[in-house]
């Protein structure tokens, strides 16, 4: 074989002799490439399974609200006076008829006097009445008096009595005035801020409030909800019946 390598010729002369090694090369690729492995077999994965059951699951809402009194007592003055004394420390747990105030008691208990002795007037009255009403219908018996008279007598009687029970009312009325110079607890709670200062004059004209009574337990709590959720609430209680759903307020 000759070769050229003067000039281009020398040049496009050995490009036969490199394309025929070229192609050996790529002929000879194939035999030198290594023989792939099978892939590796593995073993069945172990499957762990649960079976399908019912169970309670708890849905938990926060919603904005307050806890508010069961109930609330307005402490106010019923009868008028002048405030001598506050019993309480304010923001004390109180019982019902526990002493909070003390209204000045010499105005009513003069007024009970004055019931106490129009009653005994009326009643000494009604005695001498009902003697003279007596007397009367014996004398009409002999005729010593007309008709006319021994009607009047028993009707002066009647007429009494009912003065009676008027003066009796009055002086009731006048004990019970007399007792609102107590003022009390009327529920058992916590008691506020004392709305009035000793010295002040209260209960004229008006029930003048004293103080103010929360009862907290049990207590009420006040929430806001969606109009969705509503719906979906009473939509499980209906399902469910009212032993499934249990709402917790804190």
């Amino acid at each position: 074989m000759n070769f050229h390598t003067t000039g281009h010729r020398g040049l496009f002369s050995i490009l036969p002799l490199l394309g025929g090694a070229a192609s050996l090369c790529l002929l000879a690729l194939p035999a030198c490439k290594k023989e792939e492995a099978s892939p590796t077999k593995l073993p069945p994965a172990n499957v762990t399974y649960l079976p399908a059951a019912r169970e309670t699951v708890i849905l938990t809402r926060e919603l904005p609200g307050r806890l508010d009194a069961v109930r609330v007592a307005q402490v106010r003055a019923r009868v008028p006076g002048i405030l001598l004394k506050r019993k309480f420390e304010e923001g004390a747990v109180v019982e019902q008829g526990d002493i909070l105030f003390l209204i000045d008691p010499a105005p009513l208990m003069a007024a009970k006097n004055n019931a106490e002795a129009d009653l005994a007037r009326v009643q000494a009255t009604l005695r001498q009445d009902e003697v003279t009403s007596a007397r009367f219908a014996g004398l009409l018996k002999s005729n010593a008096i007309s008709m006319q008279e021994a009607q009047d007598a028993a009707a002066a009687v009647a007429v009494t009595k009912a003065e009676m029970k008027a003066a009796e009312a009055v002086l009731e009325s006048a004990k019970l005035n007399l007792g609102y110079t107590t003022v009390t607890a009327t529920i058992n709670g916590t008691i506020g801020k004392a709305i009035v200062t000793e010295g002040a004059l209260v209960g004229q004209g008006d029930a003048t409030l004293l103080a103010i009574i929360r009862q907290f337990d049990p207590i009420y709590f006040d929430f806001t909800q969606s109009t969705g959720d509503l719906f979906a609430l009473r939509k499980a209680i209906v399902k469910n019946g009212s032993s499934g759903i249990l709402m917790h307020g804190f």
